[in-house]
């Protein structure tokens, strides 16, 4: 009765009058809002994996996510606080977070390392919930589907999500026992320690006896990192946590560069930077 008019919505969702601002969320929004929230929890961990085995990195790697974190934080505000406009600011922050951290947590996505098998599912999952979610949530905005509870859809989407990462976190813990490599004494006779802590190999300049070319190699940091040696054609993964012995083919005296793939950035592994994690192997 009366002459309001009423605004269609998704299916199960309940009707308001128009203009009455009780009319909810465009539909798939709330899925939008899941993808973000799930990449504000995979900076969280990636931010904790970083500082914990090095402390004295926090205010580098602060520095470095915390913005992007305010920033997937906003955008979810702005989502909660002005439905339409704000899925353009979230899809934003969906792409900024997948231009920082996809192709990194893609490339060293291992059931062996916690930290990394935890990133290598979630960070995809929440680029692709919130930019589904967020071109669907637009499209539904043009067209006037609204809701104001979540449509069975949505909760199959979030029910979904919150099982796959939950049996992601269970499994990751017995997946790092069982994928930790140990180094016994015998075997580490003779071989020259380099440790990667901190983003960077120690020692900078690892020399070897062209005699006896061959690395102890310990992983302390809490995200995988590996070990090349593009000249020599080596390429060794180490896990956090672990050790392992690396066998150098019979190198002619001289210097090559040693670096991490994975962080390496600003430079290439053959010419690396400044900033990128990389090391001198003098061979003797």
């Amino acid at each position: 009765m009366g002459n309001s008019k009423t605004k269609t919505t998704a299916k199960g969702s309940h009707s308001s009058p128009e203009g009455s601002g009780t009319d909810g969320r465009p539909v798939f929004a709330r899925t939008h809002v899941l993808g973000l929230w799930l990449l504000a929890a995979m900076q969280v961990v990636l931010m904790v994996a970083a500082i914990a085995p090095t402390p004295a990195m926090a205010g580098e790697v602060l520095a470095f996510f915390l913005p992007v974190l305010a920033a997937t934080l906003l955008a979810i505000w702005l989502v909660s606080r002005y439905p339409k406009w704000g899925l353009v600011a979230g899809i934003a922050a969906t792409l900024l977070s997948a231009g920082l951290m996809l192709a990194d947590t893609l490339k060293a996505l291992t059931p062996s390392s916690p930290a990394n098998l935890i990133l290598g599912v979630g960070v995809p999952l929440g680029v692709v919930l919130g930019m589904a979610g967020g071109i669907g949530a637009l499209a539904s905005a043009r067209r006037g589907r609204t809701a104001v509870s979540e449509t069975s859809l949505e909760r199959s989407i979030r029910m979904a999500t919150l099982a796959l990462m939950g049996m992601v976190a269970v499994a990751a813990v017995p997946l790092f026992f069982m994928g930790r490599d140990t180094v016994d004494v015998a075997a580490a006779a003779g071989a020259v320690p380099v440790e990667m802590i901190g983003f960077e190999f120690e020692p900078t300049e690892i020399n070897v006896d062209s005699s006896n070319p061959r690395l102890l190699v310990r992983n302390r940091d809490g995200l995988l990192h590996d070990l090349t040696v593009p000249e020599l054609d080596v390429l060794v993964r180490v896990n956090p946590g672990s050790s392992t012995i690396v066998e150098l083919p019979q190198p002619a005296s001289g210097t090559y560069v040693v670096a991490c793939t994975i962080h390496t950035y600003a430079g290439t592994v053959d010419s690396p930077e400044e900033g990128d994690m990389a090391a001198v192997l003098a061979v003797h």
